[in-house]
Formats: C-alpha cells, sequence, structure tokens
C-alpha cells in the first residue's frame, strides 16, 4: 500500500507511457499506484492480452485485435524462416513449402517453429512427409508438441470451469478451417451434457451463446466476417485442442477425429474401448458394416457423408452411452432396429436423409431430448412420436411431414416439448382447428405453409412463441387474416411479438399483408413473385388499428420486394424505420413512393437502398420533398446486369451545395455553423498553439520559481492551467473526428443523421474557437508563485468512473464543515461506494492543504476487521515523522503520548477507513478534534452500531445508487460500443444493471464482465443467472461474494449467522414480516423459545436490529401495522452461496421463489436439501415423491395460487420438517391424512387456503408450537385442536367457524397456549371468553362482530396485557367500559396499537381508548350515533394525555361526530388524518401550531372541499401551518 502511495504521488505529477505485456486478467492500476490515463493527464497505458474478457475488464470496449497474417506475408515470414538456399534445392520444395505454409493458417508462432524445423530439410521427400503429417496429425510435426502447443495451452488452461473446456474441446471434431453452425453445435453441447436444459431450451441456448463468446474472446474460436451465426477454429488451435483431448498425446484413440479426409469406410481403430467421441463427417464413406463395441463412446458424427446408402445391423449395438448421433446430409433410407440400443441417446439428426419411416424401435429411445427430421422429405408419418416422452426439440422444416388434427394429439402429449419447426397446408389451417392449446402455441417456433387444396382466405392462429413464418406457392390464396383479426373488430394487440422473418413467395391472389402490423419485432420480409400485391399495408384494413398507435416495421432492418408487378404502395406515410439496413427492391414499376422521408433512417448508420435492372424506375419515384430525394439518393446502389453476366454496383451521389442548397430552409436554419466550418477549424488550431505557447511560457516561470526558489504555485495560475489542459483535452476530442467530419459534409456515403451531426460539430468548433481566445487572454500573470504552506497529505488514486456520488458528497463535505462536527460516520452494506466517498474527501482536503484556511495534515489509515492499535500507531507514526528504531521499539502509551504532542499543535484530518469496532483514539494518541481546534475524524464501516459506539449518533448512511445513477455507471463499465452493437442490448442491459439493485460493487465487477459481451444471446444468458444463482455468474463469486462475506463473518454467534442466511428463503426485493420470521427462527431453532414466547420474540427483534446495523438487512418500513426488512438482492445472492457452503453443497438451500415454477424443480440430491423455498409461484399440484428427505427443516410453498393438490407421498420422507407454509394457497381445499407422518413439525401456516376440512392425521403432530389457520373461509371445524399438546400459537382471525362453548374448552385445555387470535359473534361465547383468565392472558388480537344491542348494551372489557389489535363490527353495543378492578389510573391495554370501529350504530364516544397509550392507528367508520371520540365528561378524573403514539387516524361517514378532543393535543407522531364522506359536523381539530413538530410532517387528508371550508381553526397560526397539509382525496366505495 505504502509503494502503492509512492508511485502514485510521482506519477500524478509527470506525463507517462505504460506499457504491460501478457496479462491475463485485470491489473488494477489504483491498486499498485497508477493515475489513471486521461486526457487531462495526457498519460498512455498500453497492454497486451490473449482475452478481449480482460480488455473489457481494463476499460477497453473497442481494443484493437491483432490477427494472423494474411496468405502473402505468411508466405514472406517463412521464406525468411526457411532460407532461399533450401527452397532453391528442387523446383517441386516452393509449391510443397507454400502447402507447409497454409497449414500455419498465418499463425507467426507457427510460421516461426515450423519454418525453422523445415529450413534443413533438403528433399522433396521430407517435404512431403511434412505436408502428410500435418494434415493427419500435427502433433508429430517437430517442435509442434514442444514449442507451439504448449505456449497455445495457456488460453485453454485460463477458461474458467470445467463445462467451457469442454465445450472448447468439443469444437475440435469439426474438420479443418470449417464453418460451425453456432446454434447446431451448441445443441450438440446440451445433447452432451455440457449445458444443462432443465429450466428450458431458450435458457440452454443463451448460455451456449455465452461460452461461445468466452472462446472468441479469448481467441480460441473466430467469428466468421460474413456470417453471425457460423464460428471457426483456427487450424492450429484445432490441432492444440485435439492434443489436449488426447491426454497431451498420451491416449491418441480418446478422440478419433478423421473428418473430410476423403474416406471411405470406417478407420481401423486399435481399441474401441477407449473411444469417447468419433467424427467422420464430410468423407466418402458408403457402408457401415462394422460391429465396434464402443462403452464410452458419446459423440458419433457421420453427417455429410452423401454417398453413405445403409448402417448395417450390430453397429449401433455396443454404445450404451452414445448421448449425440448426427447422420445428416446421407442418403440414408432407413434405420435398423439395433437403434433402440441406444438408451441414452439425446441428439439425434436425421435431416437431409431419404428416410421414409421411422422404426419402432426408434421410439424406445426415452432420453431423447432433441429430434431433426426437417428436408426428410420421403418421410411422410410419425405415428408414435408422443413415445418419446423426454423430447424437448422437434424439427420438421421441409420434411414431407404436414401437421393435422393427429399429429397435433401426439405432440401434446409431449410434456417437455418446447421447440417445434414444422409444415402446414394452407387447407388444413382452414379446415381444422390445431391451436387451442396455448402450450402448442408457444412451442411452434418456425412454420412453412405450402398449398395442399386450393385456399382463398388463410386464417393465422395466435402462436405467440412463432418467431418465422413462410408462406409459399399458395397460388389460389386471397386473404391472409389472423383469428380474431382488427377488421373483424376484435383484436387490439400484437399476436406475433415474437415474430422476427417472414417470406411471402408466388402467392398470387394476395392483395395486401396488414396482418404483419401485428409483428411489432419483424426484422426480415421478403415479398416475391406474387403476382396481384397492390400494398403491404393497406390503408382501409389498417384504419380500426390506427386507433392504438401501432406503427410498423419498428425493428425492421431487411426489406426485399422482388417481381411484384402491382405493387403501388408499401404504406400510406412515411415511417421512421429506426433500424432498416437493407431496402431491395427489384421488379416493382407500380411503386412510386417509398415510406420515407429525410428523417425516415436519421438514427441508422448503414443504410442502402438496392435498385436491381430498371433504372427508369429510379426516376419515376415520387420522393416526400426535394431533401428527401437528395439524401435518400446517398444510400442508393443501382445493380446493373452486364452481358458478361456480372453485376455492376453504382453508388450515386450529390454534392454537398445542391443539398445545403435545397436543405437550407427545411432542415436547419443556422448554416454559418456549417459553411464555416473549415474556416473555423484552421482559425481553432491556430489559436491552440497560441494557447500551448503562452503556457508553456507560463510553466517555465513556475517550474522556475518552484525549483530554484522553493516556492508554491498561485491558485489562479493552478486553476488557468486546470481549464487550459481542460480544453485541450476538449480540443483533441474535438479535431481527432476532423477528417471524418469534413468527409461527411461532402456528403461521401453520408445520410440525413449526418447535416445534423455536422450543424452540432460546427457548433461546438465555433464555441471552442472562441473559449480559446478568451482563455488565452487571460493567461498573462505578474506573480506566478509564493512561499508554501509546510503540509502533509496525499492524494489517492481514485477510478475515473465514479457516479452517482455528487449530491452524497456535498452532503457528507457540508455537515463535516460545520464547525460542530467533530468526528462523522459513513455507514452503508459492503461495496456500496463507502472507501470511494472518503477518497474523494482525503483528496478534497489534500487540495485544501496549501489554501490559507486549509489543514496541515491529512492521515489515512486502513484498520479492517484485525483491529491493533500499534499498526495504526505505526502508520501515524509514519505519516508525521516517527519513523526511527528508537520509536519503533516505545510502548503504546509512549507512543500515543508522542503522537498526541504533535498532533495537538497542528490542525489534522484523521480518515479511518473499514473499521468493524470502536477504535479508541485516546489510546492511539489523537485529541479530541473541537470546533476550537478545527481538527476533524471520519471513519467509513458496515456497522451503525459502530458509529454510535465512536460517539457519532447521527451518521451518514452511504446507500445505494439511484436506477439513473446506477445504469450511468453500468454504461460507463460497458461502454458505448458494446451497447451500440445491436438495438436490443441497452434494453437488455438495464434489467443486467438492475439486478445489481444499484450496488456499485456489483455494478462496476458486472459491467466490467459485459463490456465484451457482443450477442444478444449472451446478454439473455446473464439475465438467466442473475436470475437464478448469480454466484455462477462470471466473477460474482471471487470479486463481490467474498468482500460482502466480511460482514457475516463479522456476525456474533451462530444463531445469528443462521437467522441471516435464513431470510435468503424470501424472494428478491421481498418484504419480510418481522413477526413472520420470527415465528420461523423459534421453530427452527434459532431462538430459544421454551421459557417465554415474548422473550423470543423480543431476542428475535434484537437480532433483526443487529443484522440491520451490519447493512445486512435494511428496514423496509411498517405497513397495516406490520414491520417488515428487506435483504438487498447481491447480499441474498451472497447469503445463499455461503448457505450452500461456498457451494461446496449447491444442493442445501433450494431457493426458486418468485421464478413462475409449474412444478416441483428437479433435484440431483433430496438428501443434501435442508430448506427449500418455492414462494410465488404457479405450481398446480404437488405429485406423489419417492425422494428421500431426512435433513429438510424448512419448506416455505406459500403464495402459489394455482396450487390445487399435494399428494399423501409427498410428506412420507420428511422426518424432521419443522417449519411448512402453505398460506394463500386459494385453490387449495384439502391436506393429506400422511401430514401426520411429519412427526417434527412446530410451525404451519394453512391461512388464507379454502381448505374445508383439516385431516385427523393433524392432531397427531405433537410437537406442533404455532398454527395459523386465519382467514380460512371454507373450513368447517378444527375440533380435536386440544390434541396438539404443545401448541403455543393459535390464530383464528377472520375464521368462518366462529368460537362455540366447546371450541373454547377445547383452548382451555392447551396448557402451553401464549398466543391468540380469535374473532366472536356470539354475546354468549364473548362473555365465556372475557371470563376465561388463562385465554384473556394470551389473546393479541380480538375481532368482536355481529352481537346484537340486546346480547350485549354495554361491553366492558378486562385489562389484557399482550392486546395488539381489536376490531369491533356491525353490533348494537353502546358502551365500552374498561373494567375497574382498581382505580384505573394506569394504562390497561398497553401493547394495543390498532383499533377498528365500524357500523356500530349505538355508540356516543370510545373514551375507553384513553386506556391505550400505545394507540398507532385509529379507524372508525360508518357508526351513525358517534358523537365524540374522547368524551370530555367520561374522561372527568382521567389525568391522561391521549394519541401520544397515533399515526394514522381515520374518520369516515360519521354524521354526528363533533368532536375528537375538546383541546388541542402534542400528536407527536401524527402523520395522516383522513376526513371521508359525511362528517360535516366535525368543524375542528385538536390541533394548534405546536402539534406534530416532532415528527412527520401531517397530511389531512379530506373527500368534501365544504367541509375544509367549514374547519374551525384554533388560530391564524395553526390555520396557515395546516392548511397546506389539506389533501382532497376522493375514493371509490
Amino acid at each position: 500500500m505504502e509503494r502503492a502511495h509512492d508511485i502514485h504521488n510521482v506519477l500524478r505529477r509527470k506525463k507517462f507511457v505504460l506499457f504491460l505485456d501478457d496479462i491475463w486478467e485485470k491489473v488494477n492500476l489504483s491498486t499498485i499506484g497508477v493515475p489513471y490515463p486521461s486526457k487531462v493527464n495526457g498519460s498512455k497505458v498500453v497492454f497486451t492480452t490473449r482475452s478481449r474478457d480482460v480488455c473489457g475488464r481494463m476499460g477497453v470496449d473497442d481494443p484493437i485485435e491483432v490477427c494472423c497474417l494474411d496468405t502473402d506475408k505468411a508466405w514472406d515470414l517463412f521464406k525468411k524462416k526457411v532460407g532461399e538456399h533450401t527452397l532453391g534445392r528442387h523446383p517441386d520444395i516452393p509449391e510443397l513449402a507454400k502447402k507447409v505454409a497454409g497449414k500455419c493458417r498465418g499463425l507467426p508462432l507457427a510460421l516461426n517453429v515450423i519454418g525453422e524445423t523445415m529450413a534443413s530439410k533438403r528433399s522433396v521427400q521430407e517435404w512431403r512427409r511434412a505436408v502428410d503429417v500435418l494434415t493427419s496429425s500435427a502433433t508429430e510435426f517437430s517442435g509442434v508438441e514442444d514449442e507451439i502447443l504448449p505456449i497455445l495451452k495457456y488460453s485453454y488452461d485460463s477458461l474458467d470451469g470445467e463445462v467451457t473446456k469442454s465445450c472448447f474441446l468439443y469444437c475440435s471434431l469439426f474438420p479443418e478451417d470449417y464453418l460451425i453452425d453456432k446454434e447446431r453445435l451448441i445443441e450438440y453441447w446440451i445433447g452432451e451434457g455440457f449445458i444443462d436444459e432443465k429450466e428450458g431450451r431458450e435458457m440452454a441456448l443463451n448460455q451456449g451463446y455465452d461460452i461461445l463468446g468466452t472462446l472468441v474472446r479469448a481467441c480460441l474460436l473466430l467469428e466468421d466476417d460474413e456470417d453471425e451465426r457460423e464460428v471457426k477454429m483456427h487450424d492450429v488451435v484445432r490441432d492444440m485442442a485435439m492434443w489436449i483431448a488426447s491426454d497431451l498425446g498420451k491416449h491418441k484413440e480418446k478422440c478419433i477425429v478423421q473428418a473430410r479426409v476423403g474416406l471411405c469406410e470406417i478407420p481401423k481403430v486399435k481399441n474401441w474401448k477407449d473411444v469417447r467421441r468419433i467424427s467422420l463427417m464430410g468423407n466418402n464413406i458408403q457402408i457401415i458394416c462394422e460391429s465396434p463395441d464402443c462403452p464410452e463412446l458419446t459423440t458419433l458424427l457421420l453427417q455429410r457423408n452423401h454417398s453413405l446408402e445403409e448402417i448395417s445391423d450390430g453397429f449401433f449395438q455396443s454404445m450404451p452411452k452414445l448421448l449425440v448421433l448426427d447422420l445428416s446430409y446421407n442418403v440414408l433410407r432407413g434405420l435398423r432396429m439395433d437403434m433402440c440400443n441406444l438408451v441414452s441417446l439425446r441428439y439425434l439428426n436425421l435431416s437431409w436423409t431419404k428416410i421414409s419411416e421411422l422404426h419402432f424401435g426408434l421410439y424406445q429411445l426415452k432420453m431423447l431430448t432433441h429430434m431433426n427430421l426437417e428436408e426428410t422429405r420421403y418421410l411422410e408419418r410419425l405415428e408414435g412420436i408422443s413415445e418419446l416422452s423426454s423430447l424437448r426439440t422437434l424439427k420438421l422444416r421441409d420434411s414431407k411431414v404436414r401437421l393435422d388434427t393427429s399429429l397435433m394429439k401426439e405432440l401434446q402429449l409431449l410434456q417437455h416439448i418446447e421447440y417445434i419447426t414444422v409444415n402446414i397446408s394452407s387447407s388444413t389451417l382452414v379446415g381444422e382447428t390445431l391451436f387451442d392449446d396455448p402450450r402448442m402455441g408457444r412451442c411452434i417456433k418456425k412454420v412453412w405453409i405450402r398449398e395442399k387444396e386450393p385456399v382463398k382466405v388463410l386464417v393465422l392462429p395466435d402462436l405467440d412463441g412463432l418467431c418465422y413464418i413462410s408462406i409459399r406457392s399458395c397460388k389460389m390464396l386471397e386473404k391472409i387474416k389472423i383469428e380474431k383479426t382488427p377488421w373483424n373488430k376484435s383484436l387490439t394487440s400484437p399476436c406475433f411479438s415474437n415474430l422476427t422473418r417472414v417470406i411471402i413467395a408466388f402467392c398470387d391472389g394476395l392483395k395486401d399483408l396488414t396482418w404483419l402490423l401485428f409483428a411489432p419485432n419483424l426484422t426480415h420480409l421478403r415479398v416475391t413473385d406474387s403476382v396481384q400485391l397492390e400494398e403491404i399495408i393497406s390503408k382501409e384494413k389498417a384504419e380500426s388499428v390506427l386507433e392504438n398507435n401501432i406503427i410498423p416495421f419498428q425493428k425492421l432492418e431487411f426489406l426485399y420486394l422482388t417481381d411484384l408487378p402491382e405493387l403501388k404502395s408499401i404504406y400510406w406515410n412515411a415511417l421512421p424505420f429506426q433500424r432498416l439496413r437493407k431496402l431491395d427492391i427489384d421488379g416493382c414499376p407500380k411503386l412510386r413512393k417509398l415510406p420515407l422521408n429525410w428523417k425516415s433512417v436519421v438514427n441508422v448508420e448503414e443504410f442502402v437502398i438496392y435498385c436491381c435492372h430498371d433504372k427508369e424506375w429510379l426516376e419515376r419515384v415520387e420522393w416526400e420533398d426535394e431533401a428527401t430525394r437528395l439524401l435518400v439518393k446517398i444510400h442508393l446502389h443501382l445493380c446493373i446486369n452486364c452481358k458478361m453476366g456480372n453485376c455492376v454496383s453504382l453508388q450515386l451521389q450529390v454534392s454537398c451545395d445542391e443539398v445545403l442548397n435545397h436543405l437550407g430552409s427545411c432542415v436547419c436554419r443556422k448554416l454559418k455553423y456549417i459553411q464555416n466550418l473549415k474556416k473555423n477549424l484552421v482559425a481553432l488550431e491556430t489559436a491552440m498553439e497560441d494557447l500551448k505557447a503562452v503556457r508553456s511560457d507560463l510553466l517555465r516561470k513556475v517550474h522556475a520559481a518552484e525549483e530554484g526558489g522553493g516556492l508554491q504555485r498561485l491558485h489562479q495560475i493552478k486553476v488557468w492551467l486546470e481549464r487550459v489542459e481542460s480544453i485541450e483535452c476538449q480540443f483533441n476530442g474535438l479535431y481527432s473526428t476532423r477528417d471524418v467530419e469534413l468527409k461527411r459534409l461532402c456528403f461521401n456515403g453520408a445520410g440525413p443523421k449526418n447535416l445534423r451531426l455536422n450543424y452540432l460539430y460546427g457548433k461546438r468548433v465555433f464555441k471552442m474557437l472562441n473559449m480559446v481566445k478568451d482563455l488565452k487572454s487571460k493567461g498573462f500573470f505578474e506573480e506566478v508563485a509564493s512561499p508554501a504552506a509546510r503540509a502533509v497529505g496525499e492524494e489517492r488514486p481514485l477510478t475515473p468512473t465514479v457516479v452517482g456520488q455528487e449530491t452524497m458528497l456535498e452532503k457528507a463535505w457540508n455537515h463535516l464543515m460545520d464547525d460542530e462536527t467533530g468526528i462523522m460516520g459513513l455507514y452503508g452494506m459492503g461495496g456500496v461506494g463507502k472507501t470511494t466517498l472518503l477518497t474523494q474527501i482525503n483528496n478534497k482536503f489534500v487540495d485544501m492543504c496549501d489554501t490559507h484556511d486549509g489543514v496541515f495534515i491529512v492521515i489515512w489509515v486502513v484498520v479492517s476487521g484485525d483491529l491493533q492499535l500499534h499498526k495504526i500507531q505505526h502508520r501515524i507514526g509514519n505519516k508525521i515523522g516517527y519513523k526511527g528504531v528508537e520509536w519503533k521499539k516505545k510502548k503504546e502509551n509512549q507512543k500515543a503520548l508522542d503522537i498526541f504532542n504533535f498532533l495537538s499543535k497542528k490542525r489534522f484530518v484523521l480518515l479511518l477507513d473499514d473499521i468493524w469496532r470502536k477504535v479508541d483514539l485516546t489510546e492511539i494518541g489523537i485529541p479530541n478534534p473541537t470546533s476550537q481546534n478545527g481538527c476533524k475524524i471520519v471513519f467509513t464501516t458496515r456497522s451503525l452500531g459502530v458509529c454510535t459506539s465512536m460517539g457519532v449518533h447521527e451518521p451518514m448512511e452511504v446507500r445505494c445508487l439511484s436506477t439513473n445513477d446506477a445504469w450511468d455507471l453500468f454504461k460507463k463499465k460497458v461502454g458505448q460500443n458494446t451497447l451500440d452493437i445491436h438495438p436490443d442490448i441497452p434494453k437488455i442491459a438495464r434489467k443486467v444493471a438492475g439486478a445489481c439493485r444499484g450496488l456499485p460493487l456489483a455494478l462496476n465487477v458486472i459491467g466490467e464482465t459485459m463490456s465484451c459481451k457482443k450477442t444478444t444471446q449472451e446478454w439473455y444468458h446473464a439475465v438467466d443467472v442473475l436470475k437464478t444463482y448469480a454466484a455462477d455468474f462470471s466473477d460474482v463469486k471471487e470479486k463481490i461474494l467474498p468482500i460482502l462475506k466480511y460482514s457475516y463473518d463479522n456476525l456474533e454467534g451462530e444463531n445469528v449467522k443462521s437467522c441471516f442466511l435464513y431470510c435468503s428463503l424470501f424472494p428478491e426485493d421481498a418484504l419480510i414480516d418481522k413477526e413472520r420470521v420470527i415465528d420461523y427462527w423459534i421453530c427452527e431453532g434459532f431462538i430459544d423459545g421454551v421459557e417465554s414466547k415474548e422473550r423470543a420474540v423480543n431476542q428475535g427483534y434484537e437480532i433483526l436490529g443487529t443484522l440491520v446495523c451490519a447493512s445486512l438487512l435494511q428496514e423496509g418500513g411498517k405497513y397495516d401495522n406490520k414491520s417488515y426488512v428487506r435483504m438487498h438482492d447481491v447480499v441474498r445472492e451472497m447469503a445463499l452461496w455461503i448457505a450452500s457452503d461456498l457451494e461446496k453443497q449447491k444442493g442445501s438451500y433450494i431457493v426458486r421463489a418468485g421464478v413462475g415454477l409449474n412444478e416441483v424443480p428437479k433435484v440431483h440430491n433430496w438428501q443434501l436439501v435442508t430448506r427449500m423455498s418455492l414462494v410465488n409461484n404457479k405450481i398446480k399440484e404437488i405429485d406423489e415423491s419417492h425422494h428421500e428427505c431426512p435433513n429438510l427443516t424448512t419448506l416455505l410453498l406459500q403464495n402459489n395460487r394455482c396450487l390445487v393438490t399435494i399428494s399423501g407421498e409427498f410428506f412420507r420422507s420428511m422426518p424432521r420438517l419443522v417449519v411448512l407454509d402453505l398460506s394463500w394457497n386459494v385453490e387449495l381445499k384439502a391436506l393429506p391424512e400422511q401430514i401426520s407422518e411429519l412427526v417434527s413439525l412446530r410451525y404451519l401456516d394453512l391461512s388464507e387456503s379454502n381448505i374445508v376440512r383439516l385431516p385427523v392425521g393433524l392432531q397427531k403432530l405433537k410437537r406442533l408450537m404455532h398454527l395459523n389457520l386465519e382467514s380460512m373461509l371454507c373450513l368447517e371445524g378444527v375440533s380435536g385442536i386440544s390434541n396438539l399438546s404443545s401448541l403455543k400459537t393459535l390464530k383464528l382471525l377472520n375464521f368462518i367457524m366462529w368460537p362455540t362453548m366447546s371450541l373454547l374448552e377445547e383452548l382451555e385445555r392447551l396448557e402451553h397456549l401464549e398466543v391468540l387470535t380469535v374473532e366472536i359473534t356470539s354475546s354468549s361465547v364473548l362473555k365465556q371468553f372475557l371470563c376465561s383468565h388463562r385465554l384473556v392472558r394470551c389473546l393479541q388480537k380480538l375481532s368482536i362482530k355481529y352481537i346484537e344491542e340486546e346480547s350485549v348494551r354495554v361491553l366492558t372489557l378486562p385489562s389484557i396485557q399482550d392486546l395488539r389489535e381489536v376490531f369491533i363490527g356491525g353490533c348494537g353495543i353502546r358502551e365500552i367500559m374498561i373494567e375497574r378492578n382498581t382505580m384505573l389510573t394506569s394504562p390497561c391495554l398497553p401493547h394495543l396499537s390498532k383499533v377498528l370501529i365500524a357500523g356500530c350504530n349505538g355508540l356516543k364516544d370510545l373514551t375507553w381508548l384513553l386506556f391505550a397509550p400505545n394507540l398507532t392507528h385509529l379507524s372508525v367508520w360508518n357508526s351513525s350515533q358517534l358523537e365524540e371520540i374522547i368524551s370530555q365528561e367520561n374522561a372527568a378524573g382521567v389525568d391522561i394525555v391521549p394519541f401520544r403514539k397515533l399515526e394514522y387516524l381515520h374518520l369516515w361517514d360519521l354524521p354526528e361526530v363533533m368532536s375528537i378532543y375538546w383541546s388541542p393535543l402534542p400528536f407527536p407522531y401524527l402523520s395522516l388524518i383522513n376526513v371521508q364522506n359525511d362528517c360535516q359536523k366535525l368543524k375542528k381539530l385538536p390541533l394548534d401550531s405546536q402539534s406534530c413538530v416532532a415528527g412527520e410532517e401531517l397530511v389531512i387528508e379530506y373527500g368534501d372541499e365544504e367541509w375544509k371550508e367549514k374547519v374551525e381553526w384554533e388560530d391564524e397560526a395553526t390555520r396557515l401551518r395546516f392548511i397546506p397539509s389539506c389533501k382532497l382525496v376522493l375514493y371509490d366505495v
């Protein structure tokens, strides 16, 4: 750390260049003390790496790729290495040498090594041998295995994870220089099990694309320049991969790769039993007649053996582990019966074969997940396909198989099917209803429609998952509609939200394609050879749609219109075309107007219009205006067929002056910025040179004064120089694009967007010219330096991407500069930016050191968890000059005295970073900071408790960034280049940034990781991973979670740690009910609840407070009289990571809360599971389970609102289950009797379910302590409840079976009952209940409903110590009184906090509330005779000031109420008074100007303006105080 400071202090004053060679991971420049290079300091850092990931993490989002040499340069290098003498030995050697050099594929390392090796080869035979070896097995070539492959292998070794390494090695199965289809390769990986498909095909594909991106960025795979759907592997890298796959050449037959080498038969293999993978693709094999024994074989690639006709019986007999089998592009006509032996097969590709039927043995492959039958034009039937029960992907494009009712029925039986490509005849769509099943609608991804029988109207079903549709050769087709079309007046929203590609061809009867309005994400549209098509979008048919503001083609990228002789219109108005890159028009003579204006493609970087064959068409086009004509012509390519058959592309250009003359009036009025651009640029360049000269002269004077006279430069000099540096930086950025802007000025390949850019650029040049001239005029000073003040302080390096702390820094700085502030604490969760904020404070103080009012010593000490006073003293001593051996030998108290004597005479600032417990400043020797000495102490901590222990009672919390600031930081880390690669990436990036929940640490790390992700699939994969298990995300468990884990490690006591981890069971960003989670903890045994429930609850609140103070939980507020906490999502991921024993036992906590599950997830090892949370899902049923769960203690299943049944077998193997939550499962109507087998169960919540009757077996749960049956409106009874002998908490509120005498007797027998909530509707039961001292003692919530006046005229409540909430509704009670056992001067209801009175028309007042001193919520509704809340007459003799803790007061429909209280009350906590409906007689509120001064600002809501005008305020001061707080709020009642 000290060295880093030394380096930083030297380099920050210099203009330096740092070269870093061969880095493999991010180098944190600030850690080693290197100032970040910027335009201001002019410094540079250059590095080399093999990984584009590293570039991104270093903040370089547009790195320079060093590519392999081209053929000519590679040959030149090889020639130099071989030598002309060797090449001249025989006339055939140069030709052979070119083949050898070609095998190196331009890689200089290979060219050098192999060239040096071949330099001594003088005979033709040696050269031919070299070609043979490099073609068959390059590792046998001299020098390759020793000097080339080990160097390349570093890239492989640096890959993160065995999965990525396995995927890389798999790529070597393809031939040399082969273009590998990305999607097919990923499907192989899924089949091999490298990627798990259990979460769905889309997530698996996204993971595959992420791995491909990783391999490309590691330079182990290469992207194809022409087709983004393909990758390839450099041949030398492929040799390295094959070498690694063969255990560095030790087991060469492990992978047999003889791809595209001209084989006519299966190669001879010495030991088939060792073979893992075989690739014989691209050969000339005709017949396979072998029967090899391959017990370990997992992949067999036989595609593109175009002559392969037959595979003999027995070939597949001994391949029990085969997972991937590709037989595509062969002329096979049938499959053998022995394929049924491929019991492990997951992937089967039979596309482009001549197979006419699938043998019934194929349907025995129960593990098969992927089957490709595309282009199988002899295959007619698929009877039995439903037997393939694991099938997820089925491809039938352009096969002879057509989707009909019988096939659809079979497909519906495939429970796991996700992806289908299929052919449908137009007549089938008209004649049959195939798509009633929405699941099938989601699964069908690509559709090819051909005409089998003449159809005039094609009605397309609403297929939500459809992404591709091709309609061809439907000659009689006249209309295409959607099942509920807008012109049938019922469709208003997109039906094809995923449809991206549409092809319409040879549909001669079609007039329009207006249905495309409902494909908002369309990117490719090709319409060809449809002779009657007149419009793409018909204005007449689209009129009803326009009401919904549907603008078509907003995401269209390519539009091809070919041979459409009647086409007159694409769209009747100009469209924005935000992404259109290519518009190709050919054979459309009547298309006179394009839907373009000069704004249409303003945001598109590259836009081209291709017009083939017809130059006259171009002349006939009617443009929106002259500006559009001129600007669109810039993008026009006219292709003319020559006699030789070649196509010549002519780019039409228009002069700059011509465009400016026409656009002067319609584009921009201020042309002077454009017209004077060249002149202003020259003037700016000259002015900048003059300014630099003035700066050089000034710096010469300053340096002479500083170095010769020991003086220090004046502040005005500093400020002027900083401004010059800033303007120079801006000038360099502006001038760097000079050539581009001047070219754009002449419209070389430019567009309408560029005219706007020219204007903006010209304006910036003009403004900067004036700024430079002004700055130069102020650059002459009479004095440049003054005597320097002595100061100690070091500027600390700061990352250049500090975002969102400006307001926080200003607030902290202002508070710190207050004379009354001596010590300031900054607290917050790990990674939130405390150290960054402290660094900025440090640097501000250092800047002040040489000012008149500045400090003289700034000391920075990192304390960390290992608090040792002597180390802190040592660091402080170093800063103030105590460095000698003698001082080090002194005792701590002597050092403290030395430090005190020194600092007491100075004005100092002490900055303590990362303290975990109280630091005794006196023992260190730090003088107490006061307003007199002007000293300051600032510290950072994660614990609010540390702040208070340090005497800081108003610490500043450093919070996570707001959504906008978080996005700004994330954008800076990712880089604009990456965000601009695809228009969808910014939207996905916002989701990734959102997953960080504003935590700067996560935003920085994840942003750096994503900076090199260039495909949408990689970004979608990032979203998937962060949603499911963020620890699997790159760098999260290395760079984020361990930092946060320090807070966990610092917790005292295993019970507190267990309580913290338990909170991770709740969904992301969920509000966690404090009392509920404490009940969970008690039943789990983290808190001892044996002695007293109240004592246990208090301990739970203490633990929650500890976790909040430690910044591991956050206060979540208070709603409906309940208090909540929440856990930051990144902290939650850390907790899950710890709970899985840092991933050593990943299956111990199964948390899939709020992720949309439809079934219980598959678990690898149920015996490891200790806790499972499936909260907030869509699980419908829980089937029989044969899984043993011997260690499961908590099962949270609440809020699965679709859950209908739970199998009895499910509970049979959970002997240790103690917590079971089934609340809010509103469709659940019954529980199985087997619940009795949960012998350890302590907590059971069935509230808000619709269970009709409790199983008898429930009475056997002798350890059950907590039972919640609230709001079970269908439950018929709870007889036998007294058998639950351990019950301590019983909740029966809102319970349809209201308590009877017999139930009261049962409740009396519950000896351990401590908490009871109950609803009573019978006067006799109420009387009996209130006479039961045992039950009253337990009562926490009481609801009294529907008791008539005759039954109870006066309700007398006893003193109830634990009563928290009371609801009295629909009763004829005339008076409520408190039982007077003694003189009533003390509270009888000390814990009562919430009271709701509704529909009690006999009540006159609620004076009894005087004896509820902790009341926070009071609601009184619809009580027609109520006159006063507190009656002055009835309260006589009681000296109690009411409502001291009241927060909310609601008064509704009280026509007779005249008074709340007879005099003003203090109301220290009142935040809301709500007066609604008929309360006209309430003329005065108990407020004066001193009311509500201690708490939040009071809001007075009212529903009637007349009422507000009639309010009589205590005095004018009161009126002025509260009138602004009045707010009209109308409720629907």
